[in-house]
């Protein structure tokens, strides 16, 4: 219910604040300029009294439904009741220690001194000033939404393009759709009247709309693509989620409002033109009326969609629900022969416009010619088939717990109970009844949310399921074991030296007393020594060979094992120590090195060449390790943290 409330003062707000904007950047930019080229008409006053009404009316309606939305979101955010959160602090705590009500009091300051500048000019001062006046407190009310809205929780330099982008964005609605109602206004009254001077005014202004409406349909070409890249910025978060649902939908309408905008500016605005009383321009003018309803229509209908996006997480933020049968192979829209497909898709129908255009085909080829087109494309969507892998509604989620020593550790447990009986369990390398290799190269094909989809539901007739056996965290911390596991084998069998892959996180406590973890050590090299019960003299070594500042040396003490000197961070968390093991194939004792860019990059225990033990050689991997290694572990697994 109060989600409901929130998104209709949301969108209230919306609608009347773009108004406000939109209405006062056509009078500046658009209706005033062209009674100054071609004079007043017998409209000039009942439009001005329209406009001016609009913004009065808008403007009173805009400070309402803001009110409305504070207070609404501060029972969303206490949980209480409307009724409740008015005669309790919480309002006034969100309106000033929240970046929400930091932007809702610039706006009402901005709405304050709107309204000042509308009562000064209304009372005769100087026209000029307030123009512009007008016009930068219009642009900066409705671009100011920008803080209210997902931008605003965007950080660093992301976040300013971001906030940016999306106030371009919002002032470039504006403009558009603001202009709507008043130029519909003026071209129906041209149409039904007789005079001249009103035919006058309805081309003058549509013709400057028209330059208006270019430049806010590329600013919103612009700003939406980089909006979309940060809040749904892959495929599975516009098919798979609410957020990407709406936000398709929202596209759908601005392509549709486009294509009608194309049509006004290329086969009605020159019907202007003509002679007034000539049918074609009355009826271009009576189209252009009509068409600019339905166009303001649709941009309302995308008002309302923005309202609800705003109480909806990004879609990048959520798990997707994978609604097709078939997913694109990694890799497959790098892969040539799939760009030429895709690139071929477009040009065929393209081709057969242009040639019966430029009739090169005459028209009676066409049934011919479309025939033609739709096997060829038939052909190469068959052919993109290729390109694809059976898919599951979770193929396309991560694990949520962060892909941890914790969750690897449970996982591993989880696999020795309900798995090991069919599987191999890892180094132990548990004799499998039946079942495929989990080590094996063909598991790199498949994401986290297959292997969790499997699971969960089974596969085929040999593995069952065990959605009902093993909660979402447990099944989770499985598939997060399948990957360590997977790594192990592959880092110790060195298939790809100088690749790296990913590094299960966890925390370490340090000499000076702080506590790091894994995954904030970007840009130092992390030498990490598994110690066993004979890590002493080995330990000792470590500790009289030479550092450097952005070497850090992460000691993991086994149960039995020396305790580390104080020169190096420790952790004896069980979990991180059964972790590692996966990695080194149960070797008691085994070191590992961590490169800058966050990745496992090397492996060593004793018996295996080149020896660690010699310090040299040590160095020579450690700075190796500074260079970051190739992303190899993005290819074999789908990590999405």
């Amino acid at each position: 219910m109060v989600t409901d409330l929130l998104i209709a003062a949301r969108a209230v707000h919306f609608v009347a604040t773009t108004m406000v904007a939109g209405t006062l950047l056509f009078t500046v930019l658009v209706f005033d300029p062209a009674i100054g080229n071609v004079g007043a008409a017998a409209l000039t006053r009942r439009l001005r009294r329209l406009l001016t009404g609009s913004i009065g009316i808008g403007l009173a309606t805009a400070v309402l439904s803001a009110a409305a939305w504070l207070v609404i979101l501060s029972a969303e955010i206490s949980g209480r009741p409307l009724a409740a959160t008015l005669t309790s602090n919480v309002v006034w705590t969100v309106l000033t220690q929240t970046q929400f009500g930091h932007d809702w009091q610039l706006r009402g300051a901005l709405a304050g001194l709107l309204a000042l500048v509308l009562v000064l000019e209304h009372r005769g001062k100087p026209a000029r000033f307030f123009a512009g006046a007008k016009g930068g407190l219009a642009a900066a009310l409705v671009g100011s939404l920008a803080w209210a809205g997902h931008a605003a929780a965007t950080e660093g330099i992301s976040g300013d393009l971001h906030v940016v982008a999306d106030a371009l964005h919002l002032l470039a609605a504006a403009a558009w759709l603001g202009a709507l109602a008043p130029l519909g206004y003026l071209l129906t009254a041209a149409w039904r009247g007789r005079d001249p001077r009103d035919a006058d005014l309805a081309r003058a202004t549509t013709i400057r709309f028209s330059t208006l409406g270019i430049i806010s349909v590329s600013t919103l070409l612009a700003t939406g693509i980089v909006n979309t890249w940060f809040l749904a910025g892959s495929l599975p978060a516009l098919a798979g989620t609410r957020y990407g649902h709406l936000l398709l939908i929202k596209i759908a309408l601005f392509l549709a409002m486009l294509a009608l905008a194309s049509f006004n500016r290329l086969r009605l605005t020159p019907g202007l033109a003509l002679p007034f009383d000539s049918a074609e321009a009355r009826n271009a003018t009576h189209q252009l009326a009509r068409n600019s309803v339905i166009e303001l229509i649709l941009g309302l209908v995308i008002l309302l969609i923005v309202a609800a996006l705003g109480t909806l997480a990004p879609g990048l933020h959520v798990q997707p629900v994978w609604p097709f049968p078939l997913r694109l192979i990694d890799g497959a829209i790098a892969a040539p022969a799939f760009q030429i497909a895709i690139v071929l898709i477009a040009a065929v129908p393209a081709a057969v416009i242009l040639l019966l255009r430029g009739r090169i085909l005459p028209r009676r080829m066409l049934p011919a010619a479309t025939l033609a087109a739709t096997v060829v494309l038939a052909v190469i969507v068959v052919s993109l088939r290729s390109f694809t892998v059976p898919a599951f509604p979770t193929s396309y989620q991560a694990s949520p717990n962060g892909y941890t020593a914790t969750s690897i550790a449970h996982g591993r447990a989880l696999f020795i109970r309900h798995c090991a009986s069919c599987h191999s369990d890892g180094p132990t390398q548990r004799p499998a009844r039946m079942a495929s290799d989990l080590t094996a190269d063909h598991m790199a094909r498949h994401t986290d949310g297959d292997l969790f989809w499997w699971i969960s539901h089974g596969a085929g007739k040999a593995m069952p399921g065990f959605v009902q056996s093993i909660d979402d965290d447990g099944r989770w911390s499985l598939v997060d074991f399948i990957r360590a596991n997977f790594d192990g084998a592959h880092l110790r069998r060195e298939e790809a030296p100088g690749h790296g892959f990913a590094v299960p996180d966890f925390t370490a406590d340090c000499p000076d007393g702080t506590t790091i973890a894994i995954s904030d050590l970007r840009g130092s090299v992390v030498h990490l020594v598994v110690a066993g019960a004979n890590a002493t003299e080995r330990l000792q070594d470590l500790a009289r060979a030479p550092s450097a500042p952005d070497l850090v040396t992460i000691v993991v003490e086994t149960e039995g094992a020396p305790a580390a000197t104080a020169s190096f961070c420790t952790t004896r968390d069980r979990s991180v120590s059964e972790t590692f093991a996966l990695y080194a194939g149960g070797e008691p004792d085994a070191e590992f090195l961590i490169d800058a860019g966050g990745q496992l990059r090397a492996f060593w225990s004793p018996g295996r060449a080149p020896a660690w033990t010699d310090i040299a050689v040590l160095q020579q991997q450690i700075a190796a390790a500074r260079d970051p290694a190739a992303a190899r572990a993005a290819v074999l697994h789908m990590h999405q943290h």
